[in-house]
């Protein structure tokens, strides 16, 4: 487990490299310009247009779009999810569209 830095709503800040147990890491996001030309900029132009989702995050759903931006971190990775996606949304399911 990692040590206990600081508590939200503490008054004090976590510093570059410190974490509290209540936080989540965090990770970098990949901007447009580095992301892989065959895996995540197709899904980036679907979900984000011509946009730069680090820049000017924001889905159409309202939701930051940070999901994204971080797993492009590692393609093979991204690849994997957004495949399951569409399994997950493949008119070849047969449980309810409302139930998935």
């Amino acid at each position: 487990m990692y040590p206990r830095v600081a508590s939200i709503g503490s008054g004090s800040s976590l510093g570059r490299g410190e974490r509290s147990d209540d936080r989540m890491p965090r990770l970098r996001q990949v901007p447009r310009a580095d992301a892989d030309p065959t895996t995540v900029l197709p899904m980036y132009q679907f979900l984000f247009g011509d946009r730069d989702p680090v820049a000017d995050p924001g889905t159409s759903t309202g939701t930051p779009g940070d999901w994204w931006t971080v797993f492009a971190l590692v393609p093979d990775i991204f690849r994997h999810c957004v495949g399951g996606f569409r399994l997950y949304r493949s008119p070849d399911r047969q449980l309810d569209p409302l139930l998935r």
